[in-house]
């Protein structure tokens, strides 16, 4: 039993970074119809980055972890207004072919910088253990939980209680109801597309 409880926490990392990507993944498609079939690629384009960062430039953590999510974020916008935008009367599948195309051009593009050979940083959260009997709890996998919780909360939140939230839960269901009130469409899936994209970019540093 122990051995099941002790895979179970060392999975919780995993866990988090996945939930990071789902929530990125929601959010895009819950404000563009798009099922972004690169959100992966996003992120380890973002782990990639902030290597760049922390082992190539030398910099600290902070200036590195905002490299990687600005230019992740940037890059949601830039794929939103450079394809997706203009496959808004597209059918489903012509998107989802298109999403796939960013990603075989991420992976190019993460092949032709840094080849294909694993990179290693230094960890970014405290290494320690804690001990509960026979059950060892990596202190990391608990930042990494405790990030994906409280993004899930901010979303929640932010989904519920704020204008724009509510405005990307109306457009989801019908954007033209949504133009109706005052909310542009495309504002909309920019904005859905950055923070989708700025998930996947800080999921793809805490890997």
């Amino acid at each position: 039993m122990s051995s099941f409880i002790q895979y179970a926490i060392l999975g919780l990392g995993s866990a988090a970074v996945f939930t990071l990507l789902a929530q990125g993944l929601i959010v895009i498609y819950g404000g563009s119809g798009v099922l972004n079939f690169s959100q992966a690629a996003m992120a380890a384009l973002s782990a990639y980055i902030y290597f760049e960062g922390r082992s190539m430039l030398g910099w600290g953590f902070w200036p590195s972890f905002l490299m990687a999510v600005a230019c992740i974020t940037a890059l949601g916008v830039l794929v939103y207004h450079g394809i997706m935008r203009w496959l808004l009367n597209a059918s489903t599948l012509a998107k989802a072919i298109a999403s796939l195309g960013v990603l075989i051009l991420i992976q190019g593009f993460i092949a032709l910088r840094w080849a294909e050979n694993p990179r290693n940083v230094n960890a970014i959260f405290p290494t320690k253990v804690y001990e509960i009997g026979d059950v060892i709890i990596p202190s990391d996998r608990l930042f990494m939980v405790a990030i994906a919780l409280a993004l899930t909360a901010a979303l929640w939140a932010a989904y519920r209680y704020l204008p724009i939230g509510l405005a990307i839960r109306a457009a989801a269901e019908n954007q033209r109801s949504a133009a109706t009130l005052g909310w542009s469409p495309h504002v909309l899936s920019t904005i859905t597309w950055a923070l989708g994209a700025c998930i996947a970019g800080v999921g793809g540093v805490i890997i």
